[in-house]
């Protein structure tokens, strides 16, 4: 007589998959992963396009970084749409990062840390609850 219902504490299907994902440590650190491999690639790619110019100015910079802010953001809610292209982003990052390494020593931290970062990303995901069950409905 808590002045509780029995209704209010029903939990509902999109609840229950959410307490097991927050749970499930190889989604989240397969999302973490594949976020560091981007960012690391991403980062690579705005010091090319970005070299000699400011930031702020260059056309280049933010059509590689608004995207980037979007999917990452979508990322770690395990939105749908980025969900599924997280393995896909896990294999093309560390590539692209690759590509930059013509450009100087200093981008072989970038690639590396792509590198090892889509991989290990990758190793994660397989078993993981997002590649078993796919992303949350909704």
């Amino acid at each position: 007589m808590g002045g509780h219902s029995d209704r209010s504490r029903a939990v509902t299907p999109e609840a229950a998959y959410w307490q097991r994902l927050r749970l499930d440590r190889r989604s989240s650190l397969c999302v973490g992963l594949a976020l560091i491999s981007v960012v690391a690639c991403a980062v690579a790619w705005s010091m090319v396009l970005v070299k000699g110019s400011v930031p702020r100015t260059n056309l280049g910079y933010w059509a590689l970084l608004v995207p980037l802010i979007a999917w990452t953001s979508a990322l770690v809610r395990f939105s749908p749409w980025a969900v599924r292209l997280l393995p896909t982003a896990a294999i093309a990052a560390p590539i692209a990062a690759l590509l930059t390494v013509r450009y100087g020593v200093e981008f072989w931290i970038a690639a590396v840390l792509s590198v090892c970062g889509g991989v290990a990303s990758l190793a994660a995901w397989r078993g993981s609850m997002v590649q078993r069950e796919g992303p949350r409905r909704g």
